[in-house]
C-alpha cells in the first residue's frame, strides 16, 4: 500500500492565512479608525458654502414689482466654524472607542496565540503518527512478513501444527 506524501509547512504563513485571523485583525484596524474619528469630534468644524438660486417672476422690491427672469441669479457665500463648548460626551466617547479597540487588540492577540498552539499541538501529532505509519511501514511490515514465512515453511516442513501455524 502507498503512502500519501503530504507536506505541512511549520511556518507561521499557514496560521496567517486562516481568514478568521485576517477577520480578527480587519476588526482591530476598524476600532482604531472608530477611535480616531472620536477623537476628531473634539475639533473644531469648519464649512463653508455657496448657493446660486433663479426666482421667475414678478416679486416685490422695495415696494416696487420687478420681473424677474431665467437670466436673474442671486448668489451667495456662507462660512462658518462651530466648536465644542462641552468636551465631557467626546471625550468619554474617545476613552470608550479606545477600550473598544484595546479590546479588539486583546481579542486578536488570544486567537492568534490560541490558533498558533493549536497549529503547532495537530502538527506535533501529525509527526507522532506520521513516524508510527513510518515504523509500520519500514520495519514492522518487514518483520511480519519474515515471521509468516518463517511460520509457512516450519508448517509445511511438519514442525508447527496448525493451531501453532495460525498463532504465529
Amino acid at each position: 500500500m502507498n503512502r500519501i506524501d503530504t507536506t505541512i509547512n511549520s511556518d507561521s504563513s499557514s496560521v496567517e492565512g486562516n481568514p478568521y485571523l485576517g477577520y480578527i485583525k480587519q476588526q482591530v484596524e476598524v476600532s482604531r479608525i472608530e477611535k480616531k474619528l472620536e477623537k476628531s469630534q473634539m475639533l473644531p468644524d469648519l464649512s463653508i458654502g455657496y448657493y446660486s438660486q433663479t426666482i421667475i417672476g414678478t416679486q416685490d422690491v422695495n415696494g416696487t414689482p420687478r420681473n424677474f427672469g431665467n437670466g436673474d441669479r442671486f448668489s451667495g457665500l456662507q462660512a462658518g466654524i462651530s466648536i465644542p463648548i462641552w468636551f465631557a460626551p467626546y471625550t468619554a466617547r474617545a476613552k470608550a472607542a479606545a477600550i473598544s479597540e484595546n479590546i479588539a487588540r486583546t481579542n486578536a492577540e488570544y486567537f492568534t496565540s490560541s490558533i498558533n498552539g493549536n497549529y503547532q499541538s495537530l502538527l506535533e501529532e501529525y509527526n507522532k503518527y506520521s513516524s508510527s505509519v513510518d515504523y509500520y511501514q519500514n520495519q514492522a511490515v518487514t518483520e511480519a512478513d519474515i515471521i509468516i514465512d518463517q511460520a509457512t515453511k516450519g508448517y509445511k516442513a511438519g514442525a508447527l501444527d496448525y493451531l501453532d501455524y495460525v498463532l504465529t
